[in-house]
């Protein structure tokens, strides 16, 4: 439920009075700004509006997807710079 009052305040404050796809396109901005939270933030307010938008699942699956690997590169990474915190497999 208060996830659905910020949602309408903030859809108040950008004066937004458009669908859905208004929205996804938000998210679509955000994620090609490789803002992947704030991508599957919007992905997650257009669910709100309409529950069973497939495209808005689709986009949120794929913002997640991308979240995950950009992280897994971003520990990889790391455990490169220092070989010491990487684990042992046997």
């Amino acid at each position: 439920m208060a996830s659905i009052l910020l949602l309408f305040l903030h859809l108040l404050s950008r004066g937004f009075s458009g669908p859905v796809h208004e929205v996804l396109a938000d998210g679509d901005l955000e994620f090609s700004n490789l803002n992947y939270p704030a991508a599957i933030s919007r992905y997650d307010s257009a669910l709100i509006l309409d529950p069973g938008n497939t495209n808005a699942l689709w986009r949120l699956a794929r913002a997640y997807v991308t979240l995950g690997e950009v992280a897994l590169h971003d520990d990889l990474k790391d455990c490169t710079a220092r070989p010491s915190i990487m684990p042992a497999y046997a």
